[in-house]
């Protein structure tokens, strides 16, 4: 079923993304974690192209106790009853519902549920070091200061002019509408 111009002519529209925690690294997640960090980037991208349609684009980091998290749990690290019940999908509800609501304020933003911890994933980078003409030696010479996270600037927002990129792209709003 395509939604587009339904919500062309509403102005209107959510779209909620499913992420993942795997995305900032797991065992044995390397195919699943890397589709997930995809959809984090897609998520970001289409809220900038969909939102002249009125159209705002989310995405959840759910932690449930779901029957994967407990067939892959050894015994060791099984979660006890107390971690389980704060940790149902009931408490996911909540952030899904206004995600998909008018209500929702803000556009391209991932948040996350773990248990009853709500949190906001974002991106940062550190402020780095310029200089032209950069070598190898000269990379590892001042790595400790290119990655020195004494100031970090986080790029949580891609609607803050702090997402990397100032480009005035095509409109591809009725592309976008005439495809989802």
């Amino acid at each position: 079923m395509r939604s587009g111009p339904t919500w062309r002519a509403a102005r209107s529209g959510r779209i909620v993304n499913t992420v993942s925690g795997s995305v900032i690294g797991a065992k044995y997640s390397t195919v699943y974690g890397s589709a997930k960090a995809g959809v984090f980037g897609l998520t970001r991208n289409l809220a900038i192209e969909a939102d002249a349609l009125g159209i705002k684009v989310n995405s959840i980091l759910p932690s449930a106790a779901t029957v994967a998290w407990l067939t892959f749990s050894d015994h060791a690290t099984r979660p006890d009853e107390k971690v389980l019940s704060q940790h149902s999908p009931d408490n996911i509800a909540p952030a899904l519902a206004l995600l998909v609501s008018e209500r929702v304020p803000f556009n391209g933003r991932c948040f996350g549920v773990n248990g009853t911890n709500m949190y906001e994933v974002g991106l940062w980078r550190t402020e780095g070091v310029m200089q032209q003409n950069w070598t190898p030696e000269q990379i590892l010479a001042r790595l400790d200061e290119i990655s020195s996270r004494d100031r970090i600037q986080l790029l949580g927002d891609p609607f803050d002019g702090q997402a990397g990129y100032t480009l005035q792209p095509r409109d591809y709003s009725r592309v976008i509408a005439d495809n989802i």
